[in-house]
């Protein structure tokens, strides 16, 4: 589905702004060979997005975000492509410009 692609689109945009805090040390030490630095950033954004993002989730949803709970399925899925899209060009065109910004910020102003 159109979501589903977007969300692939949006992890891709949040990787190219924030994988290079992370590991650009490690770059510039040249302490691993840069094929290496690129596996291991992509093992360990795909093992936080898939082990540890559940209390992420957990926060947004009853914290952040907790009168949406109780929206019709239907206004949530368009609520969340609209997040994604939204976010998804925000980050992107914020990297290519090289300006810094949050990814997490990014996200967090767009549900709100």
């Amino acid at each position: 589905s159109a979501t589903l692609i977007l969300s692939l689109l949006m992890a891709f945009a949040i990787g190219s702004n924030d994988a290079a805090n992370g590991l650009g040390t490690i770059y510039g030490t040249k302490a691993i060979p840069l094929r290496a630095i690129i596996l291991l950033g992509a093992v360990a954004e795909f093992v936080g997005a898939m082990f540890l993002s559940d209390k992420v989730a957990t926060t947004l949803t009853y914290d952040i975000i907790p009168d949406m709970v109780n929206e019709p399925a239907d206004v949530q899925r368009k609520m969340m492509f609209s997040v994604c899209a939204c976010s998804f060009l925000f980050i992107l065109t914020s990297s290519l410009s090289s300006m810094p910004i949050s990814g997490t910020h990014t996200v967090i102003g767009a549900l709100l």
